[in-house]
């Protein structure tokens, strides 16, 4: 009896293991394109981009973008038809597998196809063929339809400020809400230096600077005139 028990234990077990599988493959088969992009040593964005069979498209933004968490959205019938349109071009079709000009520093791209002959793999790094970089703008306007990878441009001022400790970053909007602190982005891998927005009409230029002078959290502030961003 003791045996019997155990082996339906051990039944229901395989059995769990197995709709696991078995979903995971569903959703794999289901998605149409992958695009990813990785990190490098300086300012770069890091997210994943898929799209799938029922016509939806996912953002998984990582670092370095607007939107650091996983979303989706349904596209418009024009939005697919263009998206499929250039994922089965000829173009596309005819990319190698690998391209890689050797610059260490340079991020890689992965592009995955599923495609009626199997599924096609495409890495990059450095300068892109026309056609992967096509593919690479497309899916980028896709996400950046609600802001996932860049927020969307508003009339603000921005502050560079320097921290003593990363954990201020998730401090300061909150102790700072009067004049609507709102972090931006970190514009630095080794340093703790963050873009924040801020808005106020009740306080000047000079004024919102003492007031942030006070913060033991922070080590230095300037106005955000001009940031060159690194995107590759």
């Amino acid at each position: 009896m003791k045996f019997l028990t155990n082996l339906m234990c051990l039944c229901a077990l395989l059995g769990c293991k197995s709709t696991d599988k078995s979903i995971a493959s569903d959703e794999e088969s289901a998605m149409v394109a992958e695009f990813e992009k990785k990190g490098c040593r300086g300012y770069c964005p890091k997210y994943t981009i898929q799209l799938f069979a029922d016509q939806s498209i996912r953002f998984i933004g990582e670092r370095n973008v607007a939107e650091m968490s996983t979303q989706q959205r349904k596209l418009t019938n024009e939005e697919w038809t263009s998206t499929m349109r250039i994922l089965r071009s000829e173009d596309v079709a005819s990319l190698d597998s690998l391209y890689d000009n050797g610059i260490v520093d340079a991020p890689f791209f992965h592009l995955k196809i599923q495609q009626e002959s199997g599924l096609h793999h495409v890495s990059c790094r450095g300068d892109a063929p026309k056609a992967f970089a096509g593919v690479e703008r497309h899916l980028e306007s896709l996400a950046q339809v609600n802001h996932w990878i860049e927020a969307e441009v508003v009339d603000r001022k921005e502050l560079i400020l320097l921290l003593k400790e990363e954990a201020a970053v998730t401090l300061l909007p909150e102790k700072y809400a009067q004049i609507h602190l709102t972090l931006v982005k970190r514009i630095s891998p080794r340093q703790l230096y963050y873009v924040f927005s801020v808005s106020n009409d009740d306080l000047s230029d000079a004024e919102i600077v003492a007031l942030l002078e006070e913060d033991p959290d922070i080590k230095s502030i300037q106005w955000n005139r001009q940031i060159e961003r690194r995107d590759r």
